[in-house]
């Protein structure tokens, strides 16, 4: 029971850190979409400083978060020692990393849009 609880643990931080992780990542990108935008003028001042401070800010806490995950799976828990843990973990990553996929091109483009018109 407890190799159970242990593959279904495995199988969610898959999908978790998957989510985190791309979370993270556009939160990057978003930061330097910032930058471009402002080298560019379409995007200057109050608007800038509060987008740069929304990525910032998300991004540390999704990063922190997956993080802590892998240390407490790791390291507390004990999990990811096993072939069948490993092997939980990816087919749990597969499904959100498809969903993922699907959607990034359109959220990096959002990246780039301004209220300007």
């Amino acid at each position: 029971m407890e190799a159970l609880l242990f593959l279904a643990i495995a199988a969610a931080l898959g999908a978790v850190s998957v989510d985190l992780f791309g979370r993270f990542w556009l939160r990057v990108l978003g930061i330097i979409a910032a930058c471009i935008l402002l080298a560019k003028g379409a995007l200057m001042g109050l608007p800038f400083w509060s987008r740069m401070h929304d990525h910032l800010a998300w991004g540390l806490l999704h990063g922190s978060v997956l993080i802590l995950s892998f240390r407490v799976a790791l390291d507390v828990i004990g999990i990811g020692t096993t072939a069948g843990e490993c092997l939980a973990y990816f087919l749990g990553c597969l499904p959100r990393q498809w969903a993922f996929f699907k959607t990034v091109s359109a959220r990096i483009d959002a990246l780039f849009k301004t209220d300007r018109k």
